[in-house]
């Protein structure tokens, strides 16, 4: 190979990483911004979507589950267990703003999409349930309430 040939190859190579540099750089900033709206919408600090490790501390508090699991993300092996989490977290998410069972399936498919229709769309949100469970749409009527009876008196 001559140097002409290497040097054209040198140009392409670097025209396509500088793309992709300005691309994902696009899409990061993107995501920030959706994840920014999302978080003031709960009623939490948007600049938390900034910091990495408390952005997704923050996450987890707002679908209900404890903020210091984020920090298992660090721990190898167990990180995989909390990625599971992760997805169940964007479904418990679409279901705190009252979305669908099928848009909540959506935000776990394309998350970042779902994320930018939360945060700039008309859904409030309306937080979990009081047992941090995932809202239901329906208001079946509870089943009755179980009373103890009166104690009697031994003699």
């Amino acid at each position: 190979m001559d140097t002409n040939t290497l040097s054209a190859s040198n140009s392409s190579l670097t025209s396509v990483l500088v793309a992709t540099l300005i691309v994902s750089s696009i899409a990061l900033l993107i995501i920030i911004i959706a994840q920014w709206k999302v978080f003031v919408k709960a009623g939490k600090p948007g600049w938390a979507s900034i910091v990495p490790v408390y952005s997704t501390w923050i996450f987890f508090e707002i679908v209900g589950y404890q903020g210091w699991w984020s920090l298992l993300l660090l721990i190898p092996f167990v990180n995989f267990f909390v990625s599971v989490l992760i997805l169940v977290s964007y479904f418990k998410l679409a279901k705190a703003f009252g979305k669908s069972n099928f848009f909540a399936v959506m935000n776990i498919i394309f998350p970042y999409i779902c994320m930018l229709i939360l945060g700039f769309g008309s859904a409030k949100f309306k937080g979990l349930s009081e047992n941090n469970s995932i809202p239901t749409s329906t208001t079946a009527p509870k089943g009755p309430s179980v009373t103890t009876p009166p104690t009697v008196p031994t003699i």
